[in-house]
C-alpha cells in the first residue's frame, strides 16, 4: 500500500491512505503544512497539479477520487460512521 507523502500521522486506522487524507481534510483535522498543502492542491491548475502529484501522489489521487468517483465520498462517510470515527 502506498503511503501518504505528507505525514504518517494523517493515517486513520481502518481507512485507506486516500480515505484518511480526505477524512482529515473534510473534518478540519489538519494544521500547518497540511492545511497549506490542501490549499495549494485545490488552487493548482492541471499542469501544476500534475507536478505536485510527483511529490504527493496519494494526496492527488485522493482529491481525484473525491471530485470524480461517483459515490466515493458517501461510501467513505458510511465507513467512517461504521468505524465510529466521529464519536
Amino acid at each position: 500500500m502506498e503511503k501518504l507523502a505528507c505525514h504518517e500521522s494523517v493515517m486513520v486506522e481502518g481507512l485507506t491512505p486516500e480515505e484518511s487524507f480526505i477524512f482529515n481534510w473534510q473534518y478540519y483535522r489538519f494544521g500547518g503544512f497540511l492545511t497549506r498543502l490542501v490549499k495549494v492542491l485545490l488552487a493548482a491548475d492541471s499542469d501544476n497539479f500534475e507536478r505536485l502529484r510527483k511529490g504527493f501522489p496519494v494526496e492527488c489521487r485522493a482529491l481525484e477520487y473525491f471530485w470524480n468517483e461517483k459515490d466515493w465520498w458517501s461510501n467513505v462517510q458510511k465507513k467512517i460512521t461504521e468505524l465510529g470515527l466521529l464519536s
